[in-house]
């Protein structure tokens, strides 16, 4: 009987399916890094765009805050999220300098018709979440109108005014774009403010404090089992890993010629800082 009205909880029912998700989670596979880290294998973006990136990436590797700006551009997202696609390819191409740690990667899918910038721990400290939603909110124009080039320097150009200079570039129609997805989020939080109020105001069940307990204590135990996983618990410790990274290859960069250097990719810390948008 007890047993039964457990199942009947409905919280009891969403964490069990969270929990079944976890365990089977998606099956994507980021792609190995291209050169410059800039991945369209559709040919979106012209060479032109491309040699700006890859211009920008290089000027950057020279200042005492290297801020690294991958890109990954396809048809479709298969399916999957585009918040893990971001994440587990950011994290795969290890995209920042050592010791600095300030990578950001700018994810398209055109047919899918989303964006998203994902942040690395450190950059996430120099550009919020917000500014990520309104910098992609300035090039929602761009893509809506097949600009995707246009579009995604228009981004990598924000980031990095963004990281250096705490200012955007953007164009009139770009504010007033950016100026209702403020309204907007001003009403939404409006409207969350007195749900959380209600919410607060409504007793505590005690079976859904023990099983939130109990997941709290799980997500910790495979956190802990990624870090020293991945983070040379046991294993080859000049793999600079998500967290840790070789400090000798703190100064590496791109050569003059314009070949890309594998030792300049090795930053780390992605736990899921950024954000989202759909056009």
């Amino acid at each position: 009987m007890k047993k039964d009205r457990l199942l009947k909880n409905p919280f009891l029912v969403r964490l069990l399916g969270l929990l079944m998700a976890f365990f089977f989670l998606s099956g994507f596979t980021a792609p190995e890094k291209p050169d410059y880290g800039i991945y369209d294998p559709n040919h979106y973006l012209t060479e032109e765009v491309v040699t700006q990136i890859r211009d920008l990436n290089e000027a950057n590797s020279q200042k005492a805050e290297k801020l690294q700006i991958g890109v990954y551009i396809v048809d479709s997202l298969e399916g999957e999220s585009i918040e893990t696609v971001a994440n587990e390819t950011a994290r795969a191409w290890k995209i920042g300098y050592s010791g600095d740690n300030f990578g950001s990667l700018i994810v398209v899918a055109v047919q899918d018709r989303k964006s998203r910038i994902e942040t690395s721990n450190n950059t996430a400290i120099r550009i919020t979440d917000y500014q990520t939603k309104q910098i992609l909110a300035a090039s929602r124009t761009d893509f809506k109108n097949g600009e995707y080039s246009k579009g995604i320097l228009a981004i990598a150009k924000g980031l990095d005014n963004q990281f250096y200079k705490g200012t955007g570039t953007f164009s009139s129609d770009e504010s007033s774009e950016i100026k209702r997805y403020s309204e907007s989020i001003s009403g939404k939080k409006s409207n969350r403010e007195r749900s959380d109020s209600s919410s607060r105001r409504q007793k505590n069940d005690p079976i859904k404090d023990f099983f939130m307990f109990l997941t709290v204590i799980y997500f910790i135990g495979v956190i802990i089992a990624i870090i020293r996983g991945r983070g040379g618990g046991g294993g080859d410790s000049s793999d600079g890993g998500w967290w840790f990274s070789d400090s000798s290859d703190s100064g590496s960069s791109w050569s003059d010629s314009g070949s890309d250097s594998s030792s300049s990719w090795d930053g780390g810390g992605f736990d899921g800082g950024g954000s989202s948008d759909d056009w």
